[in-house]
């Protein structure tokens, strides 16, 4: 590349950034992780949800740049040849974009996906649902399972001697087992199902779900995503449904709490119409949310564990890190 085209490359980018609907642009990409030796890195750009090819955008590794052409291709040469390569990508009109590849001498045939600043797709909403902007000082990075979830039901309740009836396990069950696909784009499914009358110890790849007579003034709490976590339900059958503990008129206000808390579980959020965007819906059969629920969701799936805002991806030592390993991250969902 010469001086020119160098400099034309880095207007570019700095034109896009000016351009961009997202005014959080993350720091550049630090400089390569692998050996000295370089190499090239080509593939195409193309958009998240239609897949049509992006020209016009602008991709760096560390001081080497190119633009994708009318078909979205790019060959990035200057690429670490070993190890791992960040690679940030502009387009006017779509999210900023880092992603992490395990580099090999002359890769080629990558994808990268852009997501367009513009509906379906709501950056603000995506902040609430999978950031966690409504009640936290800071955007989280997000939590998705990386396997199959699968739960332990404690039958007992943890403070009277009462047994949950089957029946209902039965049912907040069927309820998981819809909810899991839609909540990550069809990528999970409920793993295995286990029943006992003893607690638990908190294991990767496992929620425990408890049941209580009292949880403090709430109807259930959940942590956050992750290859593991924890849900406790309030267990009253004597509880008389209102719109505050059965928003979508249940035959118990159970169901619906447990259409609630698997948000959570599966890594997400309030926002600012909770019950709207969190709940399945009449009859609480755990399918059916809203449209830019399920768009939203599937987009966090789509990308790996501890991708951070808008759309950067983490080191790639960190995409192979279980989730459970995190610190946990605990939601008390609505009042009695």
């Amino acid at each position: 590349m010469t001086e020119t085209q160098r400099l034309a490359a880095v207007l570019v980018l700095l034109a896009s950034a000016a351009c961009s609907n997202d005014s959080t642009i993350p720091s550049p990409v630090p400089p390569p992780s692998g050996s000295g030796d370089l190499t090239s890195l080509s593939g195409t750009v193309v958009g998240h949800f239609d897949a049509a090819p992006i020209g016009g955008a602008t991709l760096v590794h560390g001081g080497v740049s190119t633009i994708t052409n009318s078909l979205g291709q790019f060959t990035l040469n200057g690429v670490t040849a070993s190890g791992a390569a960040g690679v940030t990508v502009n387009a006017p009109g779509h999210v900023f974009r880092r992603v992490v590849f395990n580099m090999s001498p002359n890769r080629s045939g990558v994808t990268i996906d852009l997501i367009r600043s513009a509906p379906p797709f709501e950056i603000e909403f995506y902040r609430m649902w999978v950031r966690d902007s409504l009640q936290s000082t800071s955007l989280q990075a997000t939590r998705p399972w990386t396997v199959n979830p699968n739960f332990y039901f404690k039958t007992t309740l943890d403070d009277v001697e009462v047994t949950v009836p089957d029946d209902v396990i039965d049912r907040i069950v069927s309820v998981f087992a819809n909810a899991i696909p839609e909540l990550s784009g069809g990528r999970r499914q409920l793993g295995t199902v286990e029943r006992g009358t003893t607690a638990r110890d908190i294991v990767d790849g496992w929620v425990n779900v408890t049941f209580a007579q009292n949880l403090a003034g709430t109807l259930g709490r959940s942590t956050v995503g992750g290859n593991s976590g924890t849900m406790a339900l309030l267990y009253a059958p004597l509880l008389i449904s209102t719109p505050q503990n059965n928003p979508f008129g249940c035959d118990f206000y159970l169901y619906g709490i447990a259409d609630h808390e698997v948000t959570h579980t599966m890594g997400f959020y309030h926002t600012f119409e909770t019950i709207g965007d969190s709940f399945s819906g009449p009859g609480c059969t755990g399918t059916g949310r809203p449209e830019r629920t399920r768009i939203h969701s599937a987009i966090m799936y789509a990308r790996p564990s501890g991708n951070t805002d808008p759309d950067v991806d983490p080191p790639s030592a960190l995409q192979s890190t279980v989730p459970g390993g995190l610190a946990r991250r605990e939601i008390a969902c609505f009042r009695q």
